[in-house]
């Protein structure tokens, strides 16, 4: 280690964003004739998301995912992608084309005309090519200004962030639908990390996305070695029995009627029950929940005609009706987990310089002694003096830049606390 640098990292300053954390859950109950299976009737639920387009999604995980039976969303930047015309049999294929914006500028650059055109140019051009609706925006840098946000709203159902206090959603937590947020793959992430991301999501039977930008191959951003992400991906399917692998907008839009499903009150005559809801403006079509209804003598109809039960008690309900009638259904109180609204966000928190260690790679562990709250999400970068800084938000411009070479003052995403490299 030169002598500049351990002159550097002697001390390292970290500022950290103080977000709120989620007080413990509150039981409540309601009497329902019915329940939606989350998640499409699995365990926990993930969405792997690619960004920008890059050649090497076609070359490499497009093919892989197909191979394996597994599907997910490419974001596309709009102006001039590559091989544009190659994206149209991928969405005919099952894949999901997302909305990434029309240039992939910071939301500083842009006028508040410009806000509009690059979510609704962008959805126009994208649509041509797949053929279908595009109702899902991953926000470039992930960076989300109000007017931009506004016009987001306007032409989708949900919406990727990035960085957050919690990546894993419960089915009974109340998203933002416009900012729900990922987990951002890095070139120096070991195997390890992405398994663990994996079993965290079933052990907490919730949604997690991924970000996903390069692949080795491309000199794109953040590439991912490609036997880890093969390795990845396999261990995907080893799960597929308690894992619904699929894209972020068709989990969004499942979750989304789920939700509208549940608040719906249900009118009871008799034996009779019928329920009624409104469809959202702007969603789409062909949303088949699964729902357990019990019954002696049940029956399911919906628009007059009796649904078949999917196995023993699950039937499923077509999102597009908007009416299910049920007759004999056993109403049950069903238990739910009432998140508490987390307090306000505090004021950002400086906090005292801690010592670096001296060591040739620096490694997440050897900030546990900084870090004042397990669980708050950092990205690593360098100043121009090659300093090793942490920073609450990522993508942030470092002066001076980031070194190539892993530790130091690479450029990486962890948790602080005792996690992986």
């Amino acid at each position: 280690m030169s002598a500049k640098h351990k002159t550097g990292c002697t001390f390292l300053a970290i500022i950290l964003l103080g977000l709120g954390m989620l007080l413990p859950s509150q039981a409540y109950s309601k009497d329902v004739p019915f329940r939606i299976l989350p998640w499409n009737g699995f365990k926990a639920a993930i969405s792997l998301t690619y960004d920008d387009g890059d050649p090497i999604h076609l070359d490499v995980a497009v093919p892989e995912m197909a191979k394996r039976g597994l599907r997910g969303t490419f974001f596309i930047i709009a102006k001039d992608p590559a091989r544009f015309a190659e994206w149209g049999p991928v969405a005919a294929s099952g894949q999901e084309i997302g909305n990434h914006s029309w240039t992939h500028r910071h939301t500083s650059e842009l006028k508040p005309e410009e806000e509009k055109t690059e979510v609704t140019d962008a959805r126009t051009k994208l649509e041509g090519i797949a053929k279908k609706p595009v109702l899902s925006f991953a926000y470039p840098f992930v960076e989300i200004s109000p007017g931009l946000k506004k016009w987001v709203e306007a032409n989708d159902i949900v919406a990727r962030g990035g960085s957050a206090p919690n990546y894993y959603l419960n089915p009974d937590s109340e998203p933002d639908w416009m900012n729900i947020p990922s987990q951002a793959t890095m070139s120096a992430y070991a195997y390890e990390t992405y398994k663990d991301w994996v079993d965290q999501d079933l052990s907490q039977g919730a949604w997690t996305v991924l970000m996903i930008h390069a692949i080795e191959g491309s000199t794109w951003f953040q590439p991912i070695p490609k036997d880890i992400y093969l390795k990845f991906l396999d261990y995907l399917v080893e799960n597929k029995k308690d894992l619904w692998v699929a894209p972020f907008g068709e989990v969004g839009g499942y979750w989304k009627a789920q939700k509208v499903l549940e608040q719906a009150e249900p009118k009871k005559s008799g034996k009779r029950t019928v329920i009624r809801w409104k469809k959202p403006d702007l969603f789409p079509t062909g949303i088949i929940l699964k729902a357990r209804i019990e019954g002696k003598g049940l029956t399911v109809t919906q628009g007059g005609k009796a649904i078949k039960a999917l196995s023993e008690n699950v039937y499923p309900v077509s999102f597009d009706a908007q009416e299910l009638t049920l007759t004999n259904a056993d109403w049950k109180a069903e238990e739910k987990q009432a998140e508490a609204k987390a307090p306000a966000a505090k004021a950002p928190v400086f906090l005292p310089a801690a010592a670096v260690p001296d060591k040739d790679v620096l490694k997440v562990d050897d900030f546990e002694s900084s870090a004042p709250v397990f669980g708050a999400s950092w990205w690593e970068g360098c100043d121009s003096n090659g300093v090793t800084k942490l920073l609450t938000m990522p993508f942030a411009p470092v002066a001076g830049g980031s070194p190539k070479t892993p530790g130091h003052c690479a450029a990486m995403k962890g948790t602080m606390g005792p996690m992986q490299e």
